[in-house]
């Protein structure tokens, strides 16, 4: 996920692994009964198909999302090596010059878009400038963070430096703890790196891991924050958790009609969230933490 861009808790049965056609492998923690943690069910309006990427004309199948604005979000496909921008409101849409060969990751800041390929590339008036020698490694997520960008790939992270004037600095290992391995289903960044794998939620700091985490088990997720909350897409289980920044569970959205969904962004000032299903852009209202209400553990 972009800029910078992380199970659920057995309150619905059993019921909702048999809506999907696919085994799901969960291993919640029961809440506790002196702990309720709210829940909320969609009501049948909730859900707007806002944009269909076939309406663009491309045979794009997107790898991965990059937020930009308010009603606007690129998407990558990593396969094709294209690059699309949305406009949802006007229901228009942009095709982006195509990146270097074998670029395995893109992102953004404000207007401005970087590919990683054998070396990070950033995109200036239709041409992609080279802005650093070549990097060794291979990476899922590319994320800007300040001046550093972070690498992030199977059992790696990589922080790369550049100065304000975007020049090569520095490159190297940031993550220190040789025995942790992990392959990424998704990454946020706001200072800390939080780190979501089929193992469940990991907080990582100073190349560490931190102590905070939410175990679990899932075979996809995707996760996207605001300065509160964590938000956990489940397809599988067609949930939406929502975590604090405590990684303690405090309210989760029951019965989405996702079973296929790819990607979660959010639009925090009209507690908007939305999706990617079947080449169609969905957005859904986020649930409402009562603050009365308390929070699960998930330790």
């Amino acid at each position: 996920m972009s800029k910078s861009q992380l199970v659920p808790f057995c309150l619905v049965g059993l019921a909702l692994v048999a809506m999907t056609a696919m085994v799901v492998t969960f291993e919640p923690k029961p809440h506790s009964p002196s702990a309720p943690v709210a829940t909320s069910a969609p009501a049948a309006n909730d859900f707007t198909a806002v944009y269909d990427l076939r309406l663009t004309g491309t045979d794009i199948v997107p790898t991965s999302v990059i937020p930009l604005t308010t009603d606007k979000v690129a998407f990558f496909d990593r396969l094709s090596q294209q690059i699309v921008t949305v406009d949802t409101k006007n229901k228009s849409f942009t095709s982006l010059p195509t990146p270097p060969p074998n670029t395995q990751a893109v992102t953004s800041s404000g207007d401005t878009f970087y590919a990683l390929a054998d070396k990070l590339y950033r995109l200036d008036q239709d041409q992609w400038q080279e802005l650093t020698p070549p990097l060794e490694t291979t990476a899922s997520f590319l994320i800007k963070f300040g001046d550093n960008f972070y690498l992030v790939g199977d059992n790696s992270i990589h922080k790369l430096l550049l100065s304000k004037h975007e020049q090569y600095l520095d490159y190297s290992p940031w993550l220190e703890a040789s025995n942790y391995t992990f392959q990424p289903l998704d990454v946020y960044i706001d200072g800390y790196i939080h780190l979501a794998t089929r193992d469940g939620l990991q907080r990582l700091l100073r190349g560490q891991l931190d102590s905070k985490n939410y175990p679990f088990a899932a075979n996809s997720l995707y996760l996207a924050a605001d300065q509160d909350y964590f938000y956990l897409l489940l397809p599988e289980s067609m949930q939406l958790l929502v975590i604090d920044q405590d990684y303690r569970l405090v309210t989760q959205k029951d019965d989405l009609p996702f079973t296929q969904a790819q990607f979660l962004w959010l639009d925090a000032d009209i507690h908007t969230a939305y999706t990617l299903q079947d080449q169609q852009i969905w957005r859904f209202s986020l649930p409402t933490v009562n603050q009365d209400v308390s929070v699960s553990d998930s330790q």
